[in-house]
């Protein structure tokens, strides 16, 4: 099923790569974060990462505002774990770089598996947490592959979808706990 996912992916983009590169061109668009968004580790990140890190995905400006306290209670429970955030847009990523470090903060990578693997090899992530409903196949399937838990926060899922995400599982609120 992934390898099928992939290969739809790879061609919605190879099919719209002239309007991505336009907008490249024209706008000066995506180019913020392409060498990270094709799976390239910067080295800022390389230098911190350790075995069992927490990667948190947050989308846009609004999820970094929101998960900024999440970052906070995670910092002081977990003293021993290095926190990383990966957003998706530009405005993000300058708010998510401003309020958490530029050492702990990326672009996200596509949902291919030769981008992604190097972010995974690299933070070693225990969990993953996503703040929105951004699911991307290819990133929860090799992070539960890599170990790593996987937990959706400041998101909202309709019934139908949970039935049929079939392996979703509930978990408790992370405040206070610590990640063993």
């Amino acid at each position: 099923m992934y390898i099928l996912y992939s290969l739809l992916l790879a061609l919605a983009l190879l099919i719209s790569m002239p309007w991505w590169t336009l907008q490249l061109i024209r706008l000066g668009k995506y180019r913020a974060g392409l060498k990270e968004r094709l799976g390239k580790v910067p080295r800022r990140v390389e230098r911190v990462a350790e075995r069992g890190s927490i990667w948190i995905h947050a989308v846009s400006v609004g999820e970094v505002m929101a998960v900024s306290r999440l970052v906070a209670e995670l910092q002081k429970t977990n003293l021993e774990r290095r926190i990383f955030v990966s957003t998706t847009t530009a405005t993000g990523q300058s708010l998510a770089r401003e309020r958490f470090g530029e050492s702990r903060v990326f672009f996200m990578p596509l949902d291919f598996g030769f981008c992604l693997r190097r972010y995974l090899k690299v933070l070693r992530p225990r969990l993953l947490l996503l703040a929105e409903t951004e699911f991307w196949p290819n990133l929860l399937h090799l992070a539960r592959k890599s170990g790593a838990s996987v937990a959706i926060v400041n998101a909202r899922i309709s019934d139908r979808s949970f039935r049929q995400s079939g392996g979703c599982q509930t978990a408790s609120a992370l405040g206070g706990h610590r990640l063993s």
